[in-house]
């Protein structure tokens, strides 16, 4: 009896480690942090617009986006797909807000490479979208 009971807590154990496992997410890993990205970014149809974006205290920042429209830094979210463990990429999402309108980035990094858009909306309706691709300022050169 005891052993089946053993073996029961133990079957618990594992079970209930596997799935913890299995939820963690990657909360803010370092990677991102105090990153800069070259980027253009325009207005479908028209021409690029040179920015920075900026990944810094956990919030992104565009400069084109405080520049022009008063956006500040916006926190940033953030999951790793690491199934391809030669080229993992990361998936980003950052919401800012001015008043009644909020910006809203998302976008993917892969190695030095980063693309995405930027929507700006007012009470729920996009009024003006962006799309943006760049690289990474000064990029550690690989040995």
């Amino acid at each position: 009896m005891k052993k089946i009971i053993g073996l029961i807590t133990i079957c618990l154990l594992i079970a209930s480690t596997s799935v913890t496992l299995a939820q963690k997410k990657v909360k803010q890993p370092k990677y991102l942090e105090n990153k800069i990205f070259i980027i253009g970014m325009n207005e479908t149809g028209k021409k690029d617009i040179p920015d920075e974006l900026t990944f810094r205290s956990f919030k992104l920042k565009s400069n084109f986006m405080t520049t022009k429209f008063g956006f500040q830094p916006g926190a940033y979210t953030f999951e790793v797909d690491s199934s391809d463990a030669e080229n993992p990429y990361f998936s980003f999402e950052a919401t800012s807000t001015l008043g009644k309108e909020e910006v809203k980035y998302t976008g993917t990094i892969t190695a030095d490479e980063i693309e995405g858009t930027a929507s700006i909306s007012k009470g729920g309706k996009i009024k003006k979208e962006f799309n943006f691709a760049g690289t990474l300022k000064n990029p550690k050169k690989k040995k």
